[in-house]
């Protein structure tokens, strides 16, 4: 196996979210062409400048990439990050990079930029360590949620939004990712090949600048406001602990009682 850094991403010409690249040679010659059919894992976001390690071959006069594995996922979401200038280039040690973090994604909780709250909430998701966290492109948005994404027993069908008069707004498209999530066993995302097992615990999450609070139990769904800051504590809890943060199952019973009605009334 061969590791590198893509060189650059280019869309596919064909109205999907596929794509091919480039992996830079590091022997000064020509560069290793990929299709996001080659990646070990199709779910990850991908950029110029993300760490991969890759199989090299040659086929027709063309040298060619395969395995595709995405290297070091927290380094590749700052990337990320700072490509969409949600924190600033130039990060020299951990603990600055911690307080940069976490300083920048505190602008969520005040940005009237909606792409940037959509695509920073995707982004605190990923750090939170949710792996299976997906996106939808904007383009195939209509009738969708913002995002979607599954953590152990936990899958939550997420909206953002910036407004304080959601609960009206949003009410049929709420009811219809509550359907959704109480009908099916499985869940398909666009982009994703494979259809995604639900696990036990569903949840439709609206995601504002507001408070976390339970809002309705939709026939065995619950549906909550889920406040951008609370996000951010866990993050910051979890970049300053000694590691509990880092347990997986501890994380997950986190999310899920967030903002429950009777959590909230124990803690009176």
């Amino acid at each position: 196996m061969m590791k590198s850094e893509i060189a650059e991403i280019r869309s596919s010409k064909y109205d999907d979210v596929s794509f091919y690249g480039f992996i830079a040679a590091l022997d000064g010659g020509t560069n290793y062409y990929f299709t996001s059919q080659d990646l070990v894992a199709r779910d990850q976001p991908i950029n110029r400048g993300v760490k991969v390690e890759f199989e090299p071959f040659e086929e027709g006069g063309v040298r060619k990439a395969r395995k595709v594995r995405i290297l070091d996922q927290f380094v590749n979401q700052i990337k990320l990050a700072e490509d969409r200038k949600i924190i600033p280039k130039g990060i020299k040690t951990g603990e600055e990079l911690k307080s940069k973090v976490l300083e920048q994604f505190e602008v969520l909780s005040s940005t009237t930029d909606y792409e940037l709250f959509e695509d920073g909430v995707f982004l605190l998701l990923r750090l939170l360590g949710i792996h299976d966290a997906y996106q939808y492109p904007r383009s195939k948005q209509a009738g969708e949620p913002d995002g979607f994404f599954m953590a152990e027993s936990l899958a939550v069908m997420y909206d953002c939004t910036l407004q304080k008069d959601f609960e009206n707004r949003k009410r049929t498209q709420i009811e219809n990712y509550a359907n959704r999530l109480s009908q099916n066993s499985e869940f398909s995302c666009p982009g994703v090949s494979k259809r995604l097992p639900l696990p036990p615990k569903k949840q439709v999450w609206i995601i504002t600048q507001g408070e976390t609070r339970e809002l309705e139990d939709f026939r065995g769904i619950k549906v909550k406001e889920i406040a951008v800051s609370d996000l951010c504590e866990i993050l910051k809890q979890r970049l300053q602990s000694e590691g509990i943060f880092y347990d997986m199952p501890r994380l997950v019973d986190k999310l899920t009682l967030m903002g429950d009605k009777l959590m909230l009334m124990g803690n009176a």
